[in-house]
């Protein structure tokens, strides 16, 4: 697990897009808190730094951040 978070990193860091197919939990903190917890989501990372998280059906995500954002994967293993 630690080298797929690291490869995911490493992406972000090179600007690359990235899409994730997952079970996991989700904390946003920025102007406002939330958090999802644990489920099956796609998560979409794009270059620019624009975030969705989508739940395995519907079309409009469940949480997204603007361009520009931060994130952090962690494995909790």
């Amino acid at each position: 697990m630690d080298t797929a978070i690291a490869a995911v990193n490493e992406a972000l860091k090179n600007g690359k897009s990235v899409v994730l197919g997952c079970n996991c939990s989700v904390n946003y903190s920025g102007r406002a808190e939330s958090f999802l917890a644990d489920g099956d989501r796609i998560i979409i990372i794009k270059s620019d730094k624009t975030l969705l998280i989508h739940q395995p059906h519907g079309s409009n995500p469940v949480n997204y951040m603007k361009e520009g954002s931060s994130h952090k994967l962690l494995s909790r293993y």
